[in-house]
């Protein structure tokens, strides 16, 4: 995949105009300004993780690549990451996906998503069914022991596969 600095921060632009233009208010209190606002915030950071993602594919020549985000949120840099053509499913904490707004956002852009507490150690996949697992401001917001979740990362990722994990 050959895609410019320039080209991927237009499909993240896109994608987050969308939650501009449509708000998802995941809460229901009218705060889609909010969500937006704190996406914008996180520009940088999107931009930063999807070249590393996509100069890492690009480096061993892969295509079809399968990853599981952890701490999708809103589904920004998901959404991004599928209009790049990245074979992706998403996942979060349960209380996100009772949102209506957000499931809708997750299937109209025919990504799978789970609600998961990483507490119960257990990711609903098979052992190595990813090629990578993005965890971006997700680790220092466990409050318990991340040993165990790490461990679960391991086992489905694919023996030859990676696990990015962004902190702020």
């Amino acid at each position: 995949m050959n895609i410019s600095s320039k080209n991927i921060a237009n499909l993240l632009d896109e994608t987050l105009l969308e939650f501009k233009k449509r708000p998802v208010d995941m809460l229901n209190i009218n705060d889609g300004d909010g969500e937006y606002i704190y996406l914008k915030t996180m520009r940088a950071s999107y931009i930063r993780t999807i070249k590393d993602i996509v100069n890492f594919f690009s480096s061993y020549n892969k295509t079809d690549t399968k990853i599981l985000e952890i701490g999708s949120f809103l589904g920004a840099l998901t959404f991004t990451l599928k209009k790049l053509n990245f074979d992706i499913c998403a996942l979060d904490i349960p209380e996100f996906f009772k949102s209506k707004n957000v499931n809708d956002r997750f299937s109209e852009n025919n990504v799978p998503y789970f609600g998961v507490n990483l507490k119960e150690y257990q990711l609903p996949f098979e052992s190595s069914s990813f090629d990578m697992v993005v965890m971006c401001e997700v680790l220092e917001h466990l409050n318990f022991n991340p040993l165990p979740v790490l461990k679960e990362l391991n086992r489905v990722i694919k023996k030859d596969g990676s696990i990015y994990i962004g902190m702020p």
